[in-house]
């Protein structure tokens, strides 16, 4: 199976890239269909591509004590398991087709350390394509966690301030007791 150059272009990972770079690298793109509940990848997978997904939708997947946690759903266009072409090391989650089915693009690293070692242009807008995604991916999830400091925070002061209303509401001073003198 293979996808038109403008609809490659259109994806995320290889955006930027010139005609006849997108002529060259769907030459080397191995696409495929997949149907529901089908998987990329498993989490601890040793990572030998990354993927682009075409057409449909995938889910992301966490192992967590309780079994899968669902953390994210990605559409069309995304870059999946890009992380691979860059550190090599086993995938950190499941991608499973969510959709009734989904057309996904692959990209080896063998074809990647090869476009790579020719020093081809296409593998540099490619590689700035995927630092940019994965920069962005860096600047959400410090947000979420600046945001959720802050949460904690503010629930720790909230249960504080309750202990000392408590506190107050149970020495109930009299105030008849007391004279102030006015300042002149």
């Amino acid at each position: 199976m293979s996808i038109p150059h403008q609809l490659i272009g259109s994806l995320e990972l290889f955006q930027g890239l010139t005609e006849s770079e997108l002529s060259l690298l769907g030459h080397h793109l191995k696409v495929e269909e997949k149907q529901h509940g089908q998987a990329l990848f498993s989490e601890g997978d040793l990572a030998r591509s990354c993927f682009c997904l075409v057409d449909g939708e995938v889910s992301v997947y966490l192992e967590k004590d309780t079994g899968e946690a669902k953390i994210a759903t990605l559409k069309p266009g995304a870059s999946i398991g890009h992380m691979a072409l860059i550190d090599r090391k086993r995938r950190s989650a499941t991608c499973r087709v969510s959709s009734p089915k989904a057309v996904i693009a692959e990209l080896t690293h063998d074809t990647f350390d090869q476009l790579f070692s020719a020093q081809t242009s296409l593998a540099f807008k490619v590689m700035d394509n995927l630092v940019m995604d994965l920069v962005g991916h860096l600047r959400e999830n410090n947000a979420r966690l600046v945001t959720a400091n802050q949460e904690r925070n503010q629930a720790k002061m909230d249960r504080k301030l309750g202990s000392v209303r408590a506190e107050m509401r149970e020495q109930r001073i009299d105030t008849g007791k007391i004279e102030i003198d006015a300042l002149e």
